[in-house]
């Protein structure tokens, strides 16, 4: 399989190691003092679980190459995603498969298969890790073997709820009744390759139905921690039990209104997880509160969140367009954002 992983940051980093790992002929696309780095000492990561240091040796390029991919993974910071979304399309690959948080899978998703030359596969999915890089040294902190949440996005849903916004970015999406691009042997066919792809390692891959109902609704859950972070001036230490009940609450707000939008809350029964009950406080609300008191909570959360200002914005942003009018009627949210410092102050600091 010739594959190319385009990112090299911390999500990049730890899929292209998970794929050298399983013998796989991977490229990673990196630029600057990032590749530099990859060049001279190769894919060295730290892994945060066991102390182990892995290093892996990819083909280093700064650009797609010419020749033919099997698989393209883009693993790029949300608005960086859009700007590199051409250049993939053009490339000479069959499945194409965008990482990270994303509020315009569908809008993407049209945008690759009217600029290629031949249809493509695309997928989309989220790796469930974390870390961070200092200087030279990238840290990874990921439970197990590492997985990620992968799938297509459904043609035209939200529609139906009257967003304007989501009807002229999904409008020309098509597919099957359950969300793939194709017919369904293609799809089952893609599935079994990924599979196959990581069969070594432990890997797991949990495909969902709808990635664009998916990936809204994982940030009716990381919003509110993005929010109570920074208000919290990143030091979830800091963080009371009100305070972490508050953005439970925000997250239900959100899982309730996108189910009136229309759209279906996956995992299925999420939101139950957030709704104010005597087991909430037993069970999410006392383990986040444990967990800011932790090196882990900090490494997952406090710094993720430090570093992905400028992303956090985005998605806000485009979350709150998403909900319109919606949003001022959530009132545990609004008050929970509205304790943050402004998105300039935040990012004048992270400078």
């Amino acid at each position: 399989m010739k594959i190319l992983v385009y990112g090299a940051g911390v999500t990049g980093s730890f899929l292209c190691h998970a794929l050298c790992d399983n013998g796989q002929d991977v490229e990673l696309l990196a630029r600057g003092d990032r590749k530099e780095t990859l060049e001279e000492e190769g894919l060295v990561l730290h892994h945060y679980f066991g102390g182990a240091v892995t290093t892996d040796h990819p083909k280093i390029v700064d650009a797609v190459g010419n020749g033919h991919y099997d698989v393209i993974f883009v693993a790029m910071p949300y608005r960086q995603m859009l700007e590199v979304t051409e250049s993939v399309a053009k490339a000479d690959a069959d499945t194409v498969i965008f990482v990270g948080n994303n509020m315009h899978a569908k809008y993407i998703e049209k945008t690759v298969q009217e600029l290629s030359t031949a249809k493509k596969n695309v997928l989309f999915g989220l790796q469930e890790n974390g870390g961070e890089r200092r200087g030279k040294l990238m840290i990874s902190v990921c439970d197990g073997n590492g997985s990620m949440t992968i799938g297509p996005v459904k043609p035209d849903r939200a529609a139906a709820a009257g967003n304007q916004d989501e009807i002229t970015e999904g409008a020309t999406a098509v597919g099957n009744q359950d969300g793939t691009t194709g017919n369904a042997a293609d799809y089952e066919n893609v599935r079994r390759m990924l599979e196959g792809m990581f069969v070594k390692t432990g890997y797991e891959l949990n495909w969902v139905s709808d990635m664009d109902a998916w990936y809204k609704c994982h940030l009716a859950k990381i919003l509110p921690q993005a929010y109570l972070t920074y208000a919290l001036e990143c030091n979830l230490y800091k963080a009371t039990m009100k305070q972490i009940a508050l953005s439970l609450d925000a997250s239900y707000e959100a899982y309730r209104t996108l189910r009136e939008m229309g759209y279906e809350i996956l995992p299925e029964g999420s939101e139950r997880h957030y709704k104010k009950s005597p087991s909430r406080f037993f069970t999410v609300t006392t383990k986040l509160f444990v967990m800011t008191r932790t090196q882990l909570g900090e490494m997952e959360i406090s710094s993720y969140y430090q570093q992905a200002v400028r992303e956090m914005e985005d998605l806000s942003m485009d979350f709150s367009k998403l909900l319109g009018i919606r949003e001022d009627e959530m009132k545990a949210w609004k008050k929970l954002k509205g304790q943050m410092p402004s998105w300039k102050k935040l990012k004048i600091k992270q400078q």
